[in-house]
């Protein structure tokens, strides 16, 4: 999938030596935002990317150099695709990055047989909530949930996360 200056691919075993760089400088993005001790905590584990790049879980957005500029990784809940995070670099913000990551998750998790795509926000931030709601993702009730998401909720709480700041949401892909 090419962006112009930009591709977007799956994540080599070369790309993942960047990704926690892409992760806390997009985290940077959150430093006037009432979230910001949250979001710099730890970054995702190279174990844990690396177990999804090789299910196929990992992708990156390049620029034309090759050098990745940001990231989406799934995992799976109750069988379901989950968008764990997507994380851009904010230099190379603005340009539809992430919008064409998640895109090619949902892409994928269509062409693989999952129905859905799930994931964990915060509500009321811009680039959050009101992002995945215009890539038609919407926000489910507590009863929508299933007991992986209830879980993962818990570890959310359990990680310092405001959990009353967060919502799931979840995009149909029939």
């Amino acid at each position: 999938m090419n962006t112009g200056r930009y591709e977007i691919r799956k994540a080599l075993p070369d790309d993942l030596e960047f990704l926690p760089v892409i992760e806390q400088r997009a985290s940077e993005i959150f430093l006037d935002t009432p979230f910001a001790d949250e979001v710099s905590q730890e970054c995702l584990s190279i174990e844990l990317l690396s177990q999804q790049l090789d299910a196929g879980r990992l992708w990156v957005a390049v620029e034309d150099t090759g050098h990745p500029v940001g990231f989406a990784v799934a995992i799976m809940i109750d069988g379901a695709a989950h968008l764990h995070e997507v994380s851009v670099d904010p230099d190379h913000g603005k340009r539809g990055l992430g919008r064409k990551l998640v895109e090619a998750v949902c892409l994928w998790a269509k062409h693989t047989g999952y129905p859905v795509v799930t994931l964990s926000t915060f509500r009321d931030v811009p680039w959050n909530a009101p992002f995945y709601e215009q890539l038609g993702f919407v926000q489910l009730t507590d009863p929508q949930l299933t007991p992986g998401l209830r879980k993962l909720r818990d570890e959310e709480k359990e990680a310092g996360l405001d959990i009353s700041a967060r919502i799931l949401m979840r995009r149909s892909l029939q």
